[in-house]
């Protein structure tokens, strides 16, 4: 709705990424959703492993995936998943 108010001088081109569960080194110091789910499945925090499945993405594929949109005219106007196949958080447990 915003852009529509905006004369034809003011229009730029916008692309969004709407990333799943993303994870990834941080680039603070500072607490996140990921960071603090992580912390509470390595100190054992949760009272159990609940069959929950999340599509988790590599902050660095969001990042990249940004970096592709801004370089793609055609992406103008859209907005685009990045994401990844669904993982269980004991198969998630187990591989970090």
């Amino acid at each position: 709705d915003f852009h529509r108010t905006l004369t034809p001088e003011q229009h730029f081109d916008l692309s969004c990424v709407n990333p799943s569960f993303v994870m990834g080194p941080p680039l603070m110091k500072q607490s996140s959703a990921s960071i603090d789910h992580m912390v509470n499945l390595f100190t054992n925090a949760l009272p159990a492993l609940p069959d929950i499945r999340y599509e988790v993405v590599d902050v660095r594929d969001v990042a990249a995936q940004h970096v592709l949109l801004m370089e793609t005219h055609e992406s103008n106007g859209e907005r685009y998943l990045c994401s990844s196949a669904p993982s269980g958080m004991r198969h998630m447990a187990k591989t970090l």
